[in-house]
């Protein structure tokens, strides 16, 4: 059966593209990364979620993500935005790199209800919380914002942040173009968002490492397909960021030969 031409290249033939290769080389990926970047990518390329996205675009987010050696999937995570894939990094992500420092004993977000008590220190300035205790209280409360804390090797409070509900959706209208889809459900959505929010307001108030600093800007990228560039969209971080970018690959490089692998994984 002679092969079309136009048809478009499986993940599996991308992955073993020159282009790849040459990706997976200037980020300077281990095998074990680069092992990790293509079994994602080739996981992802059958979500149902992500079907209608470039797959460029896609093996650019699991090639960039895979620097970082999460622990678990939740701390960062693919969104469709358009045809293309944005990386939104969750407040695991933002805690687990900056507990890699070894100079926090916690770093942590928490809702706060209208029965609990938001105060400032007189003398540093730092935002305290004094929780209710009492869960029966809370049980009825409504949540009136969110406090991210950083505590040190011996327990002191180092670094806090607070933001109301009111200004979380203030933030999230003004800086976050998806925000009807990521921000809009107030069950599931808002949550996961504030907290977010949160603990990335306090990580750029912490010591900061190199990594922790790049997985900021990194933060809401929205990776550009074929023959395309990224866009720093939502993140003023991001300005005059440059990231290296995918070459098409031409239609001589891809071996017909390559069957894709029937790798059917929920996103």
């Amino acid at each position: 059966m002679a092969y079309e031409m136009n048809k478009k290249p499986t993940m599996s033939v991308i992955l073993k593209s020159q282009a790849v290769a040459e990706l997976g080389k200037s980020l300077d990926l281990t095998q074990e990364q680069l092992a990790k970047a293509k079994s994602s990518a080739l996981a992802l390329s059958s979500s149902s979620i992500l079907k209608n996205c470039e797959p460029f675009s896609l093996v650019k987010y699991c090639f960039e993500t895979a620097r970082y050696n999460f622990s678990r999937d939740d701390c960062i995570y693919p969104v469709p935005y358009g045809n293309s894939v944005q990386a939104q990094v969750g407040y695991k992500g933002f805690r687990e790199i900056a507990m890699r420092s070894g100079k926090y004993n916690e770093i942590n977000a928490s809702p706060v209800y209208s029965c609990d008590k938001v105060k400032r220190d007189r003398l540093t300035g730092k935002i305290v919380v004094e929780f209710e205790e009492d869960i029966n209280a809370t049980e009825n409360a409504d949540i009136v914002g969110y406090y991210a804390y950083a505590l040190g090797k011996d327990n002191t409070l180092l670094n806090s942040y607070y933001m109301s509900v009111n200004s979380l959706e203030e933030h999230g209208k003004k800086y976050s173009k998806s925000y009807n889809s990521l921000w809009g459900d107030k069950k599931f959505g808002f949550p996961k968002m504030a907290m977010k929010t949160v603990i990335k307001q306090l990580c750029s108030q912490l010591d900061n490492t190199p990594m922790l600093d790049d997985l900021k800007k990194v933060d809401q990228i929205v990776f550009g397909g074929q023959n395309q560039t990224n866009e720093y969209l939502d993140n003023p971080m991001n300005k005059n960021k440059t990231f290296v970018d995918i070459e098409p690959i031409e239609k001589e490089e891809i071996d017909l030969g390559v069957v894709e692998e029937d790798n059917e994984q929920p996103f």
